[in-house]
């Protein structure tokens, strides 16, 4: 024998289990859907307008990639040709708007109004399907696209998201 005592296992508050389970499978509330739509809202209505900066275009982009992030999970599904031409139409405002390698607010072609207005409502219906696991799970996986592509990506929080302690940010 050796004489060592043990070694003694500290006691650790474990974390509330039913709090990350529940934060995790509860669907967000309505303060922070409607937060999440707002954020798309107001560049839709910009690009229409042909008011919109680079800013909010790429807002605009992120919630497409947002949305087909969402259509790869498997919770809502049969949206991909409507994300495409919406992602298509963003790529050809994109194209007009920097041809002269500044961003120059451009006005968009009844085709591109259409897939954007239809692309509208779908976010909105795909965001009221989910819940707050699978609206954070898709945004990773859509960070991780954009990264994959060369592209960086901004995150906006809502602002009553919870902290989940333990769960990977």
């Amino acid at each position: 024998m050796s004489g060592r005592k043990p070694r003694r296992v500290r006691w650790h508050p474990m974390a509330d289990t039913m709090g990350i389970v529940k934060g995790i499978v509860a669907k967000p509330s309505s303060e922070d859907r409607e937060h999440l739509l707002q954020m798309l809202s107001e560049p839709i209505k910009a690009l229409r307008e042909g008011v919109a900066t680079e800013l909010q275009w790429s807002i605009a982009a992120g919630a497409v990639a947002l949305s087909q992030a969402i259509e790869a999970q498997g919770v809502v599904r049969g949206l991909t040709e409507h994300l495409a031409s919406a992602d298509a139409a963003l790529q050809a405002i994109y194209n007009r708007a920097m041809a002269t390698a500044v961003w120059k607010p451009t006005a968009l072609y009844y085709q591109e109004l259409d897939a954007l207005q239809t692309f509208a409502e779908l976010y909105s219906f795909q965001i009221s399907q989910l819940s707050c696991g699978e609206i954070s799970q898709a945004s990773h996986l859509a960070q991780r696209q954009a990264a994959k592509q060369g592209h960086k990506a901004a995150v906006a929080k809502t602002p009553t998201e919870p902290q989940l302690a333990g769960v990977p940010a």
